[in-house]
């Protein structure tokens, strides 16, 4: 049974007891070089570096990295590299069975996504170290693919220069928020055999990843740093934000040091009882899910906040999720929640509670209002509505098989099981047509 490109048959049977049928079921359904995003310099480092170090340096909107080890290779001491021991096995598979890696991470911040172009690395093997290595992605953490050929590396200088892996072709590291890396080694000649990122030097990065920055194609984002984006005082205003008119009401566009920010500008909610921030223009294409980020300006008191979406051009408002409330912190935080309508649309953020008059400032950046999809309905369906003309008669049995075929798409989860149950007590199906149970399991993928 296939789920989401493709079918593939099985064959189930049912019988009459002792009488069988025979059914065959079917299921189908419905993806150079840039800017450095994150990079890992390890002149400096000394004994053993601990997992989870922190990529040395990051762009804004980006988070730090981590690097760490598979739990099958031993950490071991090196001035200015990140080491390990432990990658004496003789192949790819064995590696990979073996948990033999090296594993990084990026992730992207403030409802952007990341489009990569490049990682390359610096290393450092010993003359028993591992002479073979393979970089992989995964977008969960857990399924890796391969990326090109295994790397021939017999070279024992310090800081070797490998050639970067292009990743620009690869569509599925393009417009993402998180990729996870694992560089395996294998054909150590022994298990003491080290391999490294580093060894390079004071000023050279040993781990580089590449690519854009990008702001998400299927929805509506503002960053407030738009040209023409702009709004200094606190009285009500229409601003164009992303190419739609906003109503800003007891708010501006903050742009001081006490601003919190991704960039140069922000939204400054004031925190009076009218303070608001309203879209005038309707959105196409519906709304899937709201979420920006806010944080409090400067130290100030906080007060109560709401968000409303409106389908009939402002006449009738609708609260999206919870009130919220920044902390008395200087921590970001992010409000998401989904909507999921369709056609014209608008939001806005306001007061929860109207009234006040004291400034009890709110930064608010990078909102983002999704595209509406379609909910995918699973479909299950059959060629045949029954079954007729079984015979049997008692102590001669069975009787001759029937079949029919069933399909599916769309099923959920994509990886997962149909369980076909036969009806009534007198009948039993088989996937083989030699063990027959009360239901059969049919595994899709």
């Amino acid at each position: 049974m296939k789920n989401s490109y493709g079918s593939s048959s099985f064959q189930l049977f049912s019988r009459i007891l002792p009488a069988f049928f025979l059914l065959t079921v079917f299921a189908a359904s419905g993806w150079g070089q840039g800017e450095v995003l994150n990079a890992w310099n390890t002149n400096g480092l000394s004994d053993i570096t601990p997992d989870g170090w922190e990529a040395t340096m990051n762009a804004g909107n980006v988070s730090k990295g981590e690097l760490s080890r598979g739990n099958g290779i031993t950490a071991t001491s090196l001035a200015n590299g990140f080491a390990a021991s432990g990658w004496d096995v003789a192949d790819l598979e064995a590696a990979k069975s073996g948990n033999k890696y090296f594993a990084f991470f990026i992730e992207s911040e403030s409802n952007y996504e990341l489009s990569l172009t490049e990682v390359s690395f610096r290393t450092r093997r010993t003359s028993t170290g591992p002479d073979r290595l393979q970089l992989a992605y995964s977008l969960n953490g857990t399924d890796f693919i391969d990326i090109g050929d295994p790397i021939v590396y017999e070279n024992t200088t310090d800081g070797f220069a490998h050639d970067p892996v292009d990743l620009s072709e690869i569509s599925a590291l393009q417009e993402v928020e998180k990729i996870y890396f694992r560089l395996y080694g294998w054909r150590a000649s022994g298990s003491t055999g080290t391999l490294a990122f580093g060894r390079t030097g004071a000023g050279t990065n040993d781990l580089i990843i590449t690519g854009e920055l990008v702001i998400p194609s299927d929805g509506y984002f503002v960053n407030f740093e738009g040209d023409g984006e702009t709004q200094t005082g606190y009285n009500s205003e229409t601003v164009n934000l992303s190419g739609l008119n906003w109503d800003m009401t007891e708010a501006l566009i903050g742009t001081e040091a006490a601003d919190w920010k991704n960039g140069e500008r922000s939204a400054r909610m004031r925190g009076y009882g009218a303070s608001a921030l309203t879209m005038v223009e309707n959105k196409t294409g519906g709304a899937g899910t709201v979420s920006f980020y806010y944080r409090r300006y400067g130290s100030d008191a906080q007060v109560d906040w709401k968000v409303e979406y409106s389908i009939n051009d402002g006449e009738d408002w609708i609260q999206i999720g919870d009130d919220f409330t920044a902390p008395a912190t200087d921590e970001v935080q992010q409000f998401s929640e989904d909507v999921n309508v369709s056609g014209d649309v608008r939001i806005r953020i306001k007061r929860a509670t109207e009234e006040g008059s004291a400034n009890k400032r709110l930064n608010i950046d990078d909102i983002l209002i999704t595209d509406y999809e379609v909910p995918v309905v699973p479909e299950i369906s059959v060629n045949l509505i029954s079954l007729t003309g079984f015979t049997y008669a008692e102590g001669d049995g069975p009787s001759a098989s029937q079949s029919f075929e069933v399909s599916g798409k769309n099923l959920d989860p994509e990886d997962g099981a149909v369980t076909v149950s036969a009806t009534g007590t007198d009948y039993e199906v088989s996937s083989d047509d030699i063990n027959f149970e009360a239901t059969a399991t049919i595994n899709y993928t």
